[in-house]
């Protein structure tokens, strides 16, 4: 074996006796404020001798020279790439906590990914979206949600329909039976209502050009939030919540924040559930445009439960260390909504 190759295994072996005793960190924290100390002592002398124009005390000969220069010189080097073996220790961030809470307070401005609703090959109404119960037979259907009803009250019919079918009826699920829980968690009490603005973020159109069943143009979400604000309205409980939409404008990466009624299929687009870098980007210039409109980050939660999996990754990822929360609607009984906080941070004794 080289010497090159000895010296990294004395210092992998070194690092993970370190580890194994639990002193890396402190030990990368020693040798970073070394490094510091001796990089002072070194750029003193330099500043020195380029002061007094002695280039002979940058000769490599004479005892006064290697004490003065050359020898804090050579403990700054080696500090420097002692420091680097334990960049790891040193630079490593931990989840220092992931809070859990089984009732996170309401909060006054929900986000909400929207899944879509089956493979509409256009763009989808209230009507063509509303759920519907089957007889097993294949008789006819009946609409699950009352017309003008209380949501609380359509909320039990989904979860009947879903786990209590009434015998020779199909059991019934339906995407949007969570968002509407989500919805309720956060409006708050009949005589102090929490919730004031409802923000969904949508799929957008997907070409698919080969052949089939699947093949052809998809609408995704986006299209169908429309439907969506719709169905709120119902709802009298409702009637004081703003429903906003997130899109981007087509031909640029800038984010707007649009009302349902303003959406134009020419100027808007929605978002690719499978881009973790499109959706990050979204979510942050969203946290940007809601506080110049005045809206704390304490006041707003993401709901990771639509969607697909990059989308709870971004929200997760770009909630990290702020007042902003996510919430998770549980899609098997009790439905619970869930709250998390995540915080990062770099001390051991603090995972």
């Amino acid at each position: 074996m080289s010497l090159r190759g000895r010296i990294s295994r004395w210092q992998r072996r070194g690092v993970a006796w370190l580890g194994s005793k639990g002193w890396a960190e402190r030990a990368a924290w020693v040798l970073a404020a070394t490094a510091v100390v001796l990089g002072g002592w070194v750029g003193n002398v330099c500043q020195e001798i380029w002061s007094s124009a002695d280039w002979g005390r940058l000769a490599p000969w004479g005892g006064e020279n290697i004490r003065v220069f050359w020898a804090p010189l050579a403990l700054f080097l080696l500090t420097v790439g002692a420091v680097y073996t334990f960049r790891i220790h040193l630079a490593r961030a931990r989840t220092r906590y992931l809070a859990t809470d089984r009732n996170p307070r309401p909060r006054p401005c929900l986000v909400l990914f929207l899944s879509a609703i089956g493979r509409p090959t256009a763009v989808a109404t209230l009507d063509a979206v509303l759920p519907q119960v089957r007889d097993a037979a294949g008789g006819p259907a009946t609409p699950i949600l009352a017309v003008r009803g209380d949501l609380g009250s359509d909320i039990e019919a989904l979860r009947r329909a879903k786990d209590d079918p009434q015998p020779g009826k199909r059991r019934t699920v339906w995407s949007w039976e969570m968002p509407l829980r989500a919805i309720r968690h956060n409006l708050g009490f009949p005589h102090r209502p929490i919730l004031n603005q409802v923000i969904l973020i949508g799929s957008d159109r997907e070409e698919r050009p080969h052949a089939g069943p699947g093949g052809g143009e998809r609408f995704g979400s986006v299209f169908q939030a429309g439907a969506f604000e719709e169905l709120l309205r119902r709802y009298g409980e409702l009637e004081h919540v703003q429903v906003k939409l997130l899109v981007r404008a087509t031909g640029s990466r800038d984010h707007q924040l649009v009302r349902l009624s303003d959406f134009d299929e020419s100027l808007h687009r929605g978002f690719d559930f499978e881009s973790f870098d499109q959706l990050a980007d979204a979510l942050l210039d969203l946290l940007d445009i809601l506080a110049r409109e005045g809206v704390p980050e304490h006041d707003l939660v993401i709901d990771l439960t639509g969607g697909q999996k990059p989308t709870s990754v971004a929200a997760a990822a770009v909630t990290l260390n702020r007042a902003v929360e996510t919430q998770y609607v549980r899609t098997n009984p009790n439905y619970e909504v869930i709250g998390y906080d995540i915080v990062f941070g770099s001390r051991a004794e603090l995972r």
